[in-house]
């Protein structure tokens, strides 16, 4: 409960999340879903953005952060539209838009009075599981290059993870082309050529 819905920056892309389970054994966290990464857009209350996924547009508008009460607890809430389909997002939530795309709310804050409120959401989100037994899931499909080590104990709780990627098969590059990062695409590895 303590993290979900918390920032983590990896490669310089901010992830939220939305899932944790508890471990069992000593270790304090069993697995850890991801949401974030690329094609995420940032605004303020009343701007439209437009973001361009996999060469479709995706005009987004915040209406505003409203303040909802739960259980006794107040949470933020991002209200607005996508492409004119309405979201309301709490900070890790996701919604799933009518053509399949994920969206979530990476980072909702409410401005103070006369201020405007912020919002962080990406589109076409990537959700990543990964697991203390070593497994790596990008939204239903295991990544069987990728696997993972959560560093943590019952006591003293979360020290590090580690994603580590090992192809089954030879990759050619030839001198200016690029691979794309396979955890989450975050960035290219460049082969420039040879001197």
């Amino acid at each position: 409960a303590i993290l979900q819905g918390t920032n983590i920056q990896i490669a310089g892309k901010d992830f939220v999340i939305s899932d944790c389970t508890y471990g069992a054994a000593g270790r304090a966290i069993a697995d850890l879903t991801l949401l974030g990464g690329k094609n995420t857009v940032t605004m303020k209350s009343g701007e439209d953005k437009t973001l361009s996924v996999d060469g479709k547009d995706y005009v987004v508008h915040l209406d505003a952060v409203v303040t909802e009460t739960s259980g006794g607890t107040n949470y933020q809430t991002a209200i607005g539209d996508i492409n004119g389909e309405s979201f309301t997002l709490r900070q890790g939530n996701t919604q799933t838009l009518s053509d399949g795309t994920l969206v979530a709310s990476i980072k909702v804050l409410q401005g103070k009075t006369g201020e405007l409120d912020y919002v962080k959401i990406a589109i076409g989100a990537d959700k990543i599981k990964i697991t203390d037994a070593g497994s790596v899931t990008k939204g239903t499909t295991s990544q069987a290059d990728l696997t993972s080590v959560i560093t943590s104990t019952a006591a003293g709780g979360w020290t590090g993870m580690k994603i580590t990627y090992k192809p089954s098969n030879d990759m050619f590059v030839k001198a200016g082309e690029t691979i794309e990062d396979p955890f989450s695409g975050l960035f290219d590895i460049k082969f420039e050529g040879i001197t």
